[in-house]
């Protein structure tokens, strides 16, 4: 089914299979509700709109297509909700070009080949909230300059890859999310400044909540447990990593020629390596923090950590050789 510049539409309780294009929305279609539609194994999208503006999006089945809905090039204002973008070859729901202030909340998107959820290219604004995107290769993936997004309440969990993951994306929200379970990583940030990583639960994966070359963002109140490391910063300056749970991992919250952050009140216990381990950091402030019970060192600075401030920590009962 194939709409151009038409507005004002309601379709629903369509079966839409089998065919190249699903729903396909060309050429500025807005103010149209598409809900309770079934349309699967087309060859493309299932449900595709370009530079289309206030529509409604609700609990359609959009599964095995190429991509389940796909919102391309200045489509803004639209709602995508209670969907299920399950077992498509490539994304579940997939953001592209300039796609500001949409919403998309409580879909299902899993097991898709590459993302569940995906914003590419300058897509800001948008709010992605209560979102199952388990069992793809990453549940969540930004990149491209996606800014001032609020990510929030969503399950990420049994990825191939990451749970969520931000490349070169600035002034997001990401609170409240669970990402458990993942083989490459919780919640990984790249090249990302000024972001607030804020209550998340990242448990049982390669890493829980990894930044590599991310300046002036906020790490509070997260819980890392039984990661390889917790809480991980490469190459990382001025952040603020403070008051997280790192406890049980192999270290519990290491950095890496990263310098000028603030490490305070975190507890870092019952690592089986360090419960805070720094190596090549200079000017960083480690303060009032609680590392106990690690099964090496509670902090750790190792080779060249130079202009460090170690205050009002404590580190009782660990077990590194004098």
């Amino acid at each position: 089914m194939h709409f151009d510049e038409c507005y004002n539409n309601t379709m629903t309780g369509n079966i839409v299979n089998d065919n190249k294009w699903g729903l396909y929305f060309s050429n500025d279609c807005d103010n149209n509700t598409i809900s309770g539609n079934t349309v699967n194994n087309n060859k493309w999208y299932g449900i595709y709109f370009n530079d289309g503006d206030y529509n409604n999006i609700m609990g359609n089945t959009v599964n095995d297509n190429d991509y389940g809905i796909y919102l391309k090039s200045y489509s803004v204002n639209n709602n995508i909700s209670g969907n299920i973008a399950n077992n498509n070859n490539l994304d579940g729901i997939y953001l592209y070009l300039y796609c500001n202030n949409n919403t998309i909340s409580d879909n299902t998107a899993n097991n898709n080949d590459d993302n569940g959820i995906y914003l590419d290219d300058n897509c800001d604004y948008n709010i992605i909230s209560g979102n199952t995107a388990n069992e793809n290769s990453n549940g969540i993936y930004f990149e491209a300059f996606c800014n001032n997004n609020t990510i929030s309440g969503n399950t990420v969990n049994d990825g191939s890859g990451i749970g969520m993951f931000l490349s070169d994306s600035y002034y997001n929200n990401i609170t409240g999310n669970t990402a458990n379970n993942n083989t490459g990583g919780g919640i990984q940030l790249s090249s990302c400044d000024y972001n607030s990583i804020v209550g998340n639960d990242a448990t049982n994966n390669s890493v829980g909540i990894e930044l590599s070359t991310c300046n002036n963002n906020a790490i509070s109140g997260n819980t890392a447990i039984n990661n390889s490391l917790g809480i991980y910063l490469y190459n990382c300056d001025y952040n603020t990593v403070s008051g997280n749970a790192a406890n049980d991992n192999t270290d519990g919250i290491y950095l890496e020629e990263s310098n000028d952050n603030t490490i305070s009140g975190n507890t870092a216990n019952e690592n089986s390596q360090n419960g805070i381990y720094l190596y090549f950091c200079d000017y960083n402030n480690i303060t009032g923090n609680t590392a106990n019970n690690n099964d090496d060192n509670g902090i750790y600075l190792d080779d060249n950590c130079d202009y460090n401030i170690i205050s009002g920590n404590t580190a009782n009962d660990n077990n590194a050789d004098s």
